[in-house]
């Protein structure tokens, strides 16, 4: 029986996946993923340590080209907000968030959640950011997040981010920040790579292929660096100390094996 109902289920995903709107379906998937992500948070204890971390360390970053950056209390209390907090989350990409001038136009960070990139490139490179969330809820956190900094009228949000509207930000000199769970494949198709060739870009990757797929239509126009997501250690972290046998959970970021592509515009030099 539970066969048969997950079948039905998938075709009935299937259905609206063809009869919705490519802006409306990817609200409704992204709505669905946080409440999802929420109930995951809270079941598994990751909101409880949340709590524990903030009572000692306070809502602000603590380390990272973000340090200083303070959080709303309502961000930290619907995520694994540890890693944020912390100054640890990403740290992968924290070489080139570090080596990063001001000499965008703007910033574009799709996929923007609670504000975590587009308030603290903000911050760091004083430029607008336009950031793309399909989620209200998280649009309205970054709005938070970003009069609690001091860059409100930096930080400009909106919703669904399609190839027009990336296009049109991306043809001057922009750095573009892409964490969009898949849709990378399609936003970045093989045309994209021209449109947006004097811009750089930071790209989270998803599925097993895509690193390969994206490198191969960014080849010609930027310096692709595939930069891989490495496991975490507590011990390399004393901020977490107290929580005991809870430190190594503290600092996981539950990531599957995963990249991210820094591609470097070869037009601008």
């Amino acid at each position: 029986m539970k066969q048969v109902l997950d079948a039905a289920k998938q075709r009935l995903v299937q259905a609206a996946m063809v009869s919705v709107p490519d802006r409306m379906w990817i609200t409704i998937q992204s709505r669905r993923s946080r409440n999802h992500q929420m109930r995951h948070l809270a079941r598994e204890g990751f909101l409880e340590i949340g709590r524990k971390f903030v009572a000692k360390h306070g809502a602000m970053v603590l380390h990272g080209p973000f340090a200083g950056m303070k959080y709303p209390l309502r961000a930290v209390s619907t995520r694994h907000a540890i890693p944020r907090l912390l100054g640890s989350y990403e740290l992968e990409l924290h070489p080139v968030l570090e080596s990063l001038r001001q000499t965008y136009r703007c910033a574009i960070d799709i996929g923007s959640a609670e504000g975590y990139y587009a308030v603290g490139l903000a911050m760091r490179l004083r430029i607008p950011v336009y950031a793309f969330e399909a989620d209200s809820r998280e649009r309205a956190l970054s709005r938070e997040m970003a009069s609690l900094n001091g860059v409100g009228e930096l930080v400009l949000t909106s919703g669904y981010c399609d190839r027009v509207r990336l296009a049109a930000l991306g043809t001057a000199r922009s750095l573009i920040f892409s964490d969009c769970e898949g849709y990378e494949l399609e936003l970045f198709d093989d045309e994209m790579p021209g449109k947006l060739r004097f811009s750089d870009l930071i790209i989270e990757t998803h599925g097993p292929t895509t690193p390969e797929l994206l490198c191969a239509r960014f080849a010609n126009t930027h310096q692709v660096s595939i930069v891989d997501a490495q496991a975490r250690a507590s011990r390399d972290f004393p901020d977490v100390d107290f929580l005991g046998e809870r430190a190594a959970m503290a600092v996981s970021e539950e990531r599957p094996p995963q990249s991210w592509l820094w591609c470097e515009s070869r037009a601008a030099g």
